[in-house]
């Protein structure tokens, strides 16, 4: 890919996820896009764990995980990460 893709921004906002979570960002990466911005809209402390894994494969990246509670809903996800 060209420089000018690898510059394009992935917001994810995201709310209880699954291993799913997971599967996109390292398919994510094998495509070579990035950086990915992921919100995590005030999932409970027993998704903690998936967003550990997920933070530490975006970072390493060059993206930024970005977390808050109470859920605010999808479009102040995708605002904050703006």
């Amino acid at each position: 890919m060209d420089d000018m893709t690898k510059t394009v921004p992935v917001v994810i906002p995201s709310y209880e996820p699954d291993e799913r979570l997971i599967t996109l960002l390292e398919d994510l990466q094998k495509a070579e896009i990035g950086p990915v911005i992921i919100v995590n809209d005030g999932s409970g402390t027993e998704y903690d764990e998936i967003f550990e894994r997920a933070a530490k494969l975006i970072e390493a990246g060059g993206g930024k995980f970005i977390s808050y509670r109470p859920n605010k809903g999808k479009g102040r996800a995708l605002k904050t990460a703006f």
